[in-house]
């Protein structure tokens, strides 16, 4: 006696696949300069090799895409990459995935976020204080003490 399974449809997709862009977005003010961007597919990427755009100007082609004084970041095929160098303070930017599989090319939608810049604002080395010299302490739980400009100081419990 010979059995049969039921007969099962499916389709399979190559080519080049979709990035959605997933930080920074939505116009987010973010507080460092050097951000990571990052971004997801909903397919299986792992022949897809990923480059970010990015510019302060967002102006675009016919297509969509980014076009005027833009930076290119590759990334391989990971989902995110590290900025390669600081960007400035108070300024909007826009970005976007690149996918390359061979000969293909698809370019997500842009996304845009804004770098912060607190006016007047220069950050401070802070100094320790105590303990320092390498002090022996006999406890535990230590208070830590430092100063900034020689005029504040903070403490810290563990």
């Amino acid at each position: 006696m010979v059995s049969y399974s039921p007969v099962y449809h499916f389709e399979t997709k190559g080519g080049v696949v979709t990035a959605y862009p997933s930080w920074p977005v939505g116009g987010a003010t973010i507080y460092y300069l050097d951000p990571t961007f990052y971004w997801y597919t909903m397919e299986n990427a792992s022949n897809t090799d990923f480059t970010v755009i990015y510019s302060a100007d967002g102006s675009t082609d016919g297509s969509g895409v980014l076009d005027t004084d833009t930076t290119r970041i590759p990334a391989g095929n990971t989902t995110f990459v590290p900025i390669d160098a600081d960007l400035d303070p108070s300024t909007d930017y826009y970005w976007q995935v690149e996918s390359n599989f061979g000969t293909e090319y698809e370019y997500s939608t842009v996304a845009e976020f804004t770098t912060y810049d607190a006016p007047g604002f220069t950050a401070t080395k802070p100094t320790p204080s105590y303990p320092t010299g390498g002090l022996t302490i006999y406890t535990t739980s230590p208070t830590l003490h430092w100063y900034i400009g020689a005029t504040k100081y903070r403490q810290l419990l563990f």
